[in-house]
């Protein structure tokens, strides 16, 4: 009896040895990687591609060439790592295409990858969509531009301390109202014959182009001689306004 039931326990685990081997077998079978990478042209949401596209793929240290295929078409063969096959989508007619390879060990057996569903465009389709990711994204990079250079002129006060001398990299501009000079701020927005800018002194708006160095120390001479008597600039009685002038091109 007792042997009876070590032979039945004998069995049982053979058969499930017998079993669990095609499981094994799969789970330890080498794998080929394969994937889609971009060189140069569209890969926008989803699997839609045009362009200049590259294949790669990798498998066991003893892979010893790969097959690629676009549907059931050979697109060509590598015989060293990296396995790797560029192609253009263009040369394809548009639609759903299969990419996958199949890769060949030293000692023959084959391995395939899993297949990869792209949605080749054609150049005019994928123009279409690059425009429509582009049009959102420079509307919102002008329209942030403007409200920058616009909110602090639009809130800003008139008048306050004018540095004379330092305008930045826009330049200096002067007022065609009051003929004062002040700094255009480099954010204002460009109309092709000049800025879009506010005096910071009267409050007048208009387009102007930097001003010449002539034009600006001359505004600076009347803007001094308009302050003498103000707070915002003192002169000393024994300072000259040339002096005052000079003076002014240093402050921060």
């Amino acid at each position: 009896m007792h042997n009876k039931i070590l032979y039945t326990l004998l069995a049982v685990s053979l058969l499930a040895l017998i079993l669990a081997a095609p499981a094994l077998a799969q789970e330890e079978a080498p794998e080929l990687e394969i994937d889609l990478n971009r060189d140069f042209g569209y890969g926008g949401f989803g699997n839609q591609i045009q362009g200049n596209f590259s294949i790669r793929v990798s498998g066991p240290d003893d892979l010893a060439e790969v097959q690629f295929y676009l549907d059931e078409i050979l697109l060509g063969t590598d015989q060293e790592a990296p396995f790797r096959l560029q192609f253009v989508t263009d040369d394809y007619a548009p639609g759903i295409h299969q990419i996958y390879a199949v890769g060949t060990l030293a000692e023959g057996t084959q391995l395939r990858s899993r297949e990869i569903t792209a949605d080749f465009l054609s150049a005019e389709s994928a123009g279409e969509k690059t425009m429509e990711l582009l049009v959102p994204i420079l509307g919102f990079t002008v329209l942030a531009m403007v409200i920058a250079a616009l909110v602090p002129m639009l809130t800003g006060k008139k008048g306050g301390k004018v540095t004379l001398g330092n305008y930045g990299l826009a330049g200096g501009a002067v007022c065609p109202r009051c003929t004062f000079p002040f700094k255009r701020h480099y954010l204002s927005p460009n109309m092709l014959v000049g800025k879009l800018v506010r005096c910071p002194h009267c409050g007048k708006w208009a387009i102007l182009p930097a001003a010449s160095s002539n034009a600006l120390s001359a505004a600076e001479e009347r803007y001094l001689a308009s302050q003498v008597e103000s707070s915002e600039v003192e002169l000393r009685p024994e300072t000259s306004l040339k002096s005052a002038l000079d003076d002014s091109r240093f402050e921060d």
